[in-house]
């Protein structure tokens, strides 16, 4: 058990701590052995109703169904939790071995939270199920601007999340590789136009060697007519003809 100076504590007075919202319990770390699924469905709980601790890091815990369904329960209602990471521990050893119906249950719980703005959950489970509830969460969610996941495709959503909000965080986005060929699709790319369009925070955009569909670089030109905020423009390799040319610099008036 690690916690920082509470390390020294009991799993038990570490649950009565959070169940009275203890003012000095911001951060929370806990690595190594458990002692039993029952302690962590009552932390959970306990975090129900707590206001002050902020981030928690969960390491080589082996959280089963039961243990996760309570987490999400805990986080669909918490107001004070900003960071929940459930990776491997730094080390990179013993993973926590979410399945795949927990850490659905986690984004599915996570689509009315309005405070977490990091999730991370890469080293558990990760199948077409995660993959459809966290596309799924980052379609609706409002807060959340990172996400610790292995998946690629993933953190390219997330970015066009962060592009449709105008989330005042993404001041530079450099997208050089796209192994699931987002950017070829004509759907997608259109998308990616559509929240180009009335973001003010973007200010560098780098897609350098991408390859775009014919009509996804067209609807990038004309997006960029409307945005205010781009400065800076890197389409090197993508195969940008004349026209689209033309319309680009009109458009950044270069």
């Amino acid at each position: 058990l690690e916690s920082g100076r509470f390390s020294n504590m009991s799993v038990e007075e570490i649950i009565t701590r959070v169940q009275q919202n203890d003012p000095k319990l911001r951060e929370l770390e806990w690595g190594g052995k458990w002692p039993n699924e029952e302690n962590l469905v009552a932390f959970a709980e306990a975090l129900k109703a707590n206001t002050v601790l902020s981030k928690i890091s969960f390491h080589e815990v082996l959280v089963s169904d039961v243990s996760a369904r309570a987490i999400a329960a805990a986080l669909k209602v918490n107001t004070g939790v900003k960071e929940i990471h459930l990776t491997t521990d730094p080390r990179g050893q013993t993973p926590n071995n979410i399945n795949s119906a927990g850490i659905v249950a986690i984004a599915d719980a996570l689509k009315s939270n309005t405070t977490l703005k990091w999730l991370s959950i890469a080293s558990n489970a990760s199948d077409p199920d995660v993959y459809a509830a966290l596309d799924a969460l980052l379609s609706v969610n409002s807060s959340i601007n990172k996400l610790g996941v292995s998946n690629a495709k993933l953190q390219v959503k997330l970015q066009i999340a962060l592009l449709r909000r105008n989330d005042p965080s993404l001041v530079e986005l450099k997208i050089n590789e796209d192994k699931d060929g987002l950017f070829r699709d004509e759907a997608f790319c259109e998308s990616f136009a559509t929240s180009l369009q009335g973001n003010t925070a973007l200010q560098r955009l780098n897609l350098k060697s991408l390859t775009i569909c014919g009509k996804g670089l067209t609807l990038l030109a004309e997006a960029l007519k409307t945005n205010k905020g781009l400065i800076e423009l890197n389409l090197s390799g993508c195969g940008v003809d004349k026209d689209v040319a033309v319309t680009l610099a009109d458009a950044l008036k270069v």
